[in-house]
């Protein structure tokens, strides 16, 4: 308000004091409304990063468990008993499924579900 009204209203021009306020505070709006418009693009981009890297940690996950199921059974038939890790693979892949549905539910679900499959 100081550096736009006071002065016109000090020299008794009320009127071009308003207006200059006026147009100060919708510049200012303007500013404000672009500013929380970027921000918002870049929560979009940024939570669609999140979901992307989620989806490839679950792609690689289910990999990996279709090659350690696929060794599971190479071992089996050579006479090795391998049923504690079968049953741990089998826990790892529950919880990989359990999860891979909420990737798509929000960003800061999948962010969480990216740093719990990261940790598998």
């Amino acid at each position: 308000m100081t550096p736009h009204f006071i002065p016109h209203a000090r020299a008794g021009n009320y009127v071009q004091g308003v207006s200059l306020l006026i147009d100060k505070i919708e510049e200012w709006i303007t500013t404000i409304d672009r500013q929380k418009h970027l921000a918002q693009q870049q929560a979009a981009v940024g939570s669609q990063q999140i979901k992307q890297n989620a989806t490839a940690i679950v792609a690689s996950r289910e990999k990996l468990y279709a090659d350690v199921q696929l060794q599971i059974k190479h071992h089996a038939e050579s006479g090795f008993d391998l049923a504690s890790q079968q049953q741990r693979a089998k826990q790892a892949y529950e919880t990989l499924t359990q999860t891979t549905g909420q990737i798509d539910n929000n960003g800061p679900q999948a962010l969480k579900v990216q740093l719990r499959l990261s940790k598998c």
